[in-house]
């Protein structure tokens, strides 16, 4: 009795030095702000990755999505150093580092490629396919009520749209949906599903959690606000369903996809107007 209560203690302890990590690495990736100046940022990162690697050096996998977000946490003074070193600017870096570092890690390590599950396309059936397209319709109909009753100062967004032919501005608007829905779906239900899987024993608890921090990191995003955020929030549950339904990141990355096309469609017909 006192190895299962001292177990449950050591999983609570796992579960919080795990979310701490993930948060101070999300907010600041999705958030910079000039702190930890001068070299100061990489001391805590240096903290961070000792603290990670005693509390989770029993559980490898953990160990290596926690260093995902480590990574995600340094990516913002990286760019800087290489703005430093190179007089061009590669967006890029800010998340292709964390994912190629994770990537090789996971790829040449057999127990990772064993208990990753995000690797998995997963399975589509009828059901899901009518799930996915009911998710996009639901997204886009909150989407566009949100815009139209809330009349909110999108100029920030549509300022950042290039003035080209509107085939190659639609093709663009392709092209960020499915970056972006790549991105925040590797992230979200991809390593960090994983990550709390592995401390979670009920599946709830990990859609509740990956769709709080989902919907509080669009706070200055499409929608935006507290609304905006709660609007997220429930998006980020209908996809955590269909994630675990299908076992796999396909399902949510073409509902993701959808609704991305819908918020590009909405911006592409102010630019006209």
């Amino acid at each position: 009795m006192r190895c299962a209560h001292i177990k449950e203690r050591s999983a609570v302890y796992l579960l919080i030095g795990y979310l701490f990590i993930v948060i101070v690495s999300l907010f600041r990736y999705f958030f910079p702000l000039p702190l930890f100046r001068d070299g100061g940022a990489y001391i805590v990162a240096v903290i961070f990755f000792l603290c990670a690697f005693l509390i989770f050096r029993s559980n490898f996998t953990l160990f290596v999505s926690a260093l995902f977000f480590l990574l995600l946490y340094l990516a913002d003074p990286l760019i800087a150093v290489q703005q430093e070193i190179l007089p061009f600017s590669f967006p890029g870096v800010l998340f292709g580092i964390p994912v190629i570092v994770y990537m090789v890690i996971v790829l040449f390590s057999r127990k990772c490629r064993r208990e990753v599950s995000w690797l998995a396309r997963g399975s589509l059936d009828r059901i899901s396919v009518i799930l996915i397209l009911g998710i996009i319709v639901i997204s886009g109909v909150a989407l566009i009520g949100w815009t139209i009753l809330l009349k909110p100062d999108l100029s920030p967004i549509l300022s950042t749209m290039p003035r080209v032919h509107p085939g190659l501005l639609i093709l663009g608007g392709f092209g960020f949906a499915l970056s972006n829905a790549l991105v925040e779906e590797l992230i979200f239900r991809g390593i960090l599903w994983d990550g709390l899987r592995s401390l979670l024993p009920e599946i709830a608890a990990v859609i509740v959690i990956q769709s709080a921090l989902f919907g509080i990191l669009h706070w200055k995003g499409f929608p935006s606000g507290i609304l905006g955020v709660a609007l997220v929030f429930i998006w980020g549950i209908l996809l955590g369903i269909i994630r675990q339904r299908t076992g796999g990141l396909l399902a949510p990355i073409l509902a993701h996809i959808g609704a991305d096309m819908t918020i590009f469609g909405i911006l592409l017909m102010m630019v006209q107007q």
